[in-house]
């Protein structure tokens, strides 16, 4: 099909005025800035459904959400330091974690019959590096029946000694009386019994964390007063 020779300089003449490029400009920077922040306010909604509906909820309804938030142990929000300032999350990816077995009295094979659970079980990325949590110096690095390949590490704070355990793991990579740096990898996540080795007593996947007061099992505390903000 053949251009007629009038518009196509008509187009040309539109073309090079310096006026209706600049206005063509902005038309475009206008409608890609609008699309930007529509997707941002959609993307915040679908990361934060709760948080983006409650400006629609009566006090009632705010109430009852958070009691059903209570309820889930996952919802606990992560972050990189603890309570006291002191202590980094001991797997790497953070955002995609959470808690499977919370530490305390629980049923680990739906039998009937508690236990108690010394410490939490934490499940995100499969093999993913597991972090000294602070300064200290490794006492074990080996396996330990139930937990499979694990590890004990005893810190100073503050001329105060506590431990911490990590379980599970796939590989070690630090050995007895070996100083470690906080944040420093340790080991890899493991505990699949399909696939990663001396997976000690694990359904599946994760990274068993204890703190303790002294050496060895029997003197632990809540690991989550620890690694998760106040």
């Amino acid at each position: 099909m053949a251009v007629d020779p009038a518009v196509l300089k008509a187009t040309v003449d539109v073309l090079l005025n310096e006026d209706t490029r600049n206005n063509i400009i902005m038309i475009i920077v206008i409608v890609v800035t609008v699309v930007f922040f529509l997707l941002a306010i959609c993307a915040y909604i679908l990361l934060n459904p709760l948080e983006s509906l409650k400006v629609y909820f009566s006090n009632e309804d705010q109430v009852l959400v958070e009691e059903i938030k209570s309820k889930y142990p996952n919802n606990i929000i992560m972050g990189n330091i603890t309570k006291n300032g002191i202590f980094c999350f001991p797997l790497e990816n953070t955002e995609s974690t959470v808690i499977t077995a919370d530490y305390g009295m629980y049923d680990p094979w739906n039998s009937g019959v508690l236990t108690k659970h010394t410490g939490i079980d934490l499940s995100g990325v499969h093999r993913d590096k597991v972090l000294a949590v602070y300064d200290g110096i490794i006492v074990f690095a080996g396996s330990q029946n139930s937990y499979g390949n694990c590890i004990e590490i005893k810190h100073e704070i503050d001329g105060i000694e506590i431990y911490t355990f990590y379980a599970h793991l796939s590989s070690i990579n630090v050995s007895i009386e070996q100083e470690v740096k906080q944040g420093q990898v340790i080991g890899i996540e493991g505990g699949d019994p399909f696939i990663d080795p001396n997976p000690g007593n694990s359904t599946g996947h994760h990274l068993h964390f204890e703190v303790r007061t002294s050496k060895d099992y029997g003197n632990d505390v809540d690991p989550k007063e620890y690694i998760y903000k106040d």
